[in-house]
């Protein structure tokens, strides 16, 4: 998917009552046709600044092609540019 804005975010978890910081990736898909999609798809993904994932986020750059990598509780957990061709 490649990114096509990068929001940072900060702000008051009304759960925690805790700072959430980190960042957002917003991106949109290679074109899809399936019974369902015809088009590009979009995503956000958010990315904590207590994740490990947080260091490759920070280099992304708007328009790169990337891969998001989930933990089993579906946070992401790396992140891949792959338009550089190596795992940041």
């Amino acid at each position: 998917m490649k990114v096509v804005g990068i929001e940072k975010v900060h702000y008051m978890s009304k759960k925690s009552n805790q700072w959430v910081d980190g960042l957002n990736l917003h991106c949109i898909s290679d074109p899809v046709e399936t019974e369902m999609i015809s088009g590009q798809t979009v995503e956000r993904l958010f990315i904590s600044n207590r994740s490990a994932a947080i260091v490759a986020a920070q280099q992304v750059k708007i328009g790169d092609d990337i891969k998001a990598f989930y933990n089993r509780f579906g946070s992401i957990d790396d992140i891949m540019n792959l338009s550089s061709n190596s795992k940041k």
